[in-house]
């Protein structure tokens, strides 16, 4: 699923082409002594700095041993508290905006500004709130890089109850 937003490169890929154009300047700079640095200040102006401040609700499978210890993990790192996790048993998907069915096959999570995201978006989202996982955060923000990380989490999602000895209803 390509969201109309995402085509367009405005949000995903922001941050992508905000650092590969201050590159860009400083090359220029040091190669030719054309001074473009001063712009690169206004270009982090572009960057959408709150994504790393508002929290989201992850909503999971509760019988999924593997989504369980994925999720241990994550919230070890979770210094901050930004990361809210709701089983998908005990919420009303309709409420949130989620599509009930879509839960069954994949996380979803639900941010302040009530933008839903699923699978390895919605990882996308998480990674980009702990510090520790921001690595990460910034490769899956690297053109096309998405489309790999969705596929692997399909993969890893369709194998979950081989990948976890707590077992999976699923």
């Amino acid at each position: 699923d390509i969201y109309p937003r995402e085509a367009l490169g405005l949000s995903r890929y922001r941050f992508f082409f905000v650092i590969s154009m201050i590159i860009m300047h400083a090359i220029v700079y040091y190669t030719h002594a054309i001074n473009f640095l001063g712009s690169s200040i206004i270009l982090l102006l572009c960057f959408d700095w709150n994504i790393f401040f508002r929290d989201i609700n992850l909503i999971y499978d509760d019988d999924c041993g593997f989504c369980k210890k994925s999720l241990r993990i994550i919230k070890k790192f979770d210094f901050f508290n930004k990361i809210k996790l709701s089983p998908s048993n005990k919420i009303n998907a309709k409420e949130l905006g989620l599509n009930k069915e879509r839960l069954l096959i994949e996380m979803g999570g639900v941010d302040e500004n009530s933008e839903v995201f699923y699978g390895a978006d919605a990882f996308e989202q998480v990674f980009s709130k702990i510090i520790v996982f921001w690595p990460i955060a910034i490769l899956m923000k690297v053109p096309f890089v998405i489309f790999v990380a969705r596929f692997i989490y399909k993969l890893i999602a369709k194998n979950r109850s081989k990948l976890s000895n707590e077992g999976c209803e699923i």
